[in-house]
């Protein structure tokens, strides 16, 4: 994408910046462009996340991020789902001249039936797939001149036949997100995060008034003083795994055997085990009188909470909101913990609107660099909008499901962050 006739974008001081660019022809200005970012930014790729690691824990503490992009996350990720998954890491390292780490792209490629697959590292137990960028950079990129150095990276990392990034918020930590102005990229669904939050709970409580705060009074008064309700921090890694068992059986009895595959709760056990520099995980269980009746796995990262996780026990208990119950709970430690973020991510379920008062957009990209990749995108595309219509005739639904599924063994398991669901 080039920048329009009155305009340019050029590179200064490895930022991006925006001029008057009186020159009428449209290749010279691309040419001076291309020459610009040649002499000003330097574009790496590293395929082992060990070769990297300082530089990327340097970069986790000084540029724009989330948890999802830390050293650690992807690290476990990579060696409990990446590697199992013939997923081989692209890790671009763009710099300045002056050698300032400006962006970290945990990028990685896989093959699936045939084709070379494009995307974020952490797949979809990353709620955010973002890169570490520098603020500065990060404000002063207009969509122009990322269009132009994304199109250098592709010309850096090995071919491809498609490119399918989901799950991309429109900021990372605050900073704009320039993977979002790429063209063609779309928004797919929102995030929900309550900040900053109040001082006390009090004021938070206020500010979101719901039955389930009186639901939790009464079950305080009807304690007599006992404390009925509680939230217990797990910090003992036994009882923390013992938690999480607890979490995946409520999970698979609401959703059945397919809730979490083998690969994905490996990771978590592995994430809880690990020693992690730049987050802490966060493990609790909500107590009514002596009975554990809700769980919640997350993280916490500086000075913002991360909601990965959260099952109920049900039967006699579903009528007093145990998963409610512990959102409010968690919230009150957030608060007296200091924390500004409360953040439960994607999702559009109905409990996260009760306890959040911000909506993130997240961004959905895909493109096929090869003729091969056009061609799966575009029957994807159209199978997608069939099947919609096929949902209005049963008789036409069995066969264009088989259809679909089919199609979708090609590219994997990428239904869900789809561009044209």
């Amino acid at each position: 994408m080039l920048p329009s006739d009155d305009s340019a974008a050029q590179i200064h001081s490895g930022y991006w910046h925006a001029h008057e660019d009186r020159q009428p022809r449209r290749s010279v200005r691309r040419k001076e462009l291309k020459v610009s970012v040649m002499d000003e930014l330097r574009i790496n790729v590293i395929d082992n996340l060990a070769q990297i690691e300082a530089l990327w824990r340097r970069a986790s503490r000084e540029l724009a991020g989330y948890v999802f992009q830390c050293f650690d996350w992807l690290v476990v990720w990579n060696a409990t789902v990446g590697i199992p998954e013939g997923i081989t890491p692209a890790l671009v390292q763009v710099s300045n001249t002056a050698g300032q780490t400006l962006m970290l792209i945990p990028l990685g490629i896989r093959r699936l039936h045939g084709c070379r697959v494009l995307g974020f590292l952490g797949g979809e137990e990353s709620d955010y797939k973002a890169p570490l960028i520098d603020r500065a950079f990060a404000t002063s990129c207009c969509a122009a001149a990322f269009a132009e150095l994304w199109a250098m990276i592709l010309r850096r990392l090995p071919p491809v036949d498609i490119i399918w990034f989901s799950g991309m918020p429109a900021t990372v930590a605050g900073a704009p997100n320039p993977f979002v102005t790429l063209r063609g990229a779309v928004s797919v669904g929102c995030a929900h995060a309550a900040t900053p939050l109040p001082d006390n709970f009090e004021s938070y409580r206020k500010a979101h008034k719901s039955a389930l705060f009186r639901k939790a009074a009464r079950l305080y008064r009807n304690g007599a003083g006992n404390n009925p309700v509680r939230l217990e921090r797990v910090a003992d890694p036994t009882e923390m795994l013992g938690t999480l068992d607890l979490t995946l059986a409520w999970g698979r009895r609401r959703y059945g055997n397919d809730f979490m595959s083998a690969s994905v709760e490996r990771f978590y056990r592995q994430i809880l085990r690990s020693r992690l520099d730049a987050a802490t995980p966060f493990v609790a269980r909500l107590w009514i009188e002596d009975v554990v009746v809700a769980t919640e796995v997350g993280m916490v990262q500086g000075n913002r909470f991360y909601g990965l996780l959260t099952a109920h026990e049900s039967g006699p208990w579903a009528r007093l909101s145990p998963g409610r119950l512990l959102m409010a709970e968690i919230v009150r430690w957030c608060i007296a913990e200091g924390i500004e973020t409360f953040d439960l991510a994607r999702g559009d379920e109905p409990y996260k609107k009760d306890f959040t008062d911000t909506e993130m957009s997240l961004h959905a990209y895909s493109h096929g660099p090869s003729r091969k990749g056009c061609i799966v995108l575009f029957c994807y595309a159209m199978m997608t909008r069939i099947y919609r219509q096929a949902l209005k005739n049963p008789r036409l639904r069995t066969h264009i499901v088989a259809l679909k599924d089919r199609l979708l063994a090609v590219i994997g398991g990428l239904r869900s962050a789809s561009a044209y669901r």
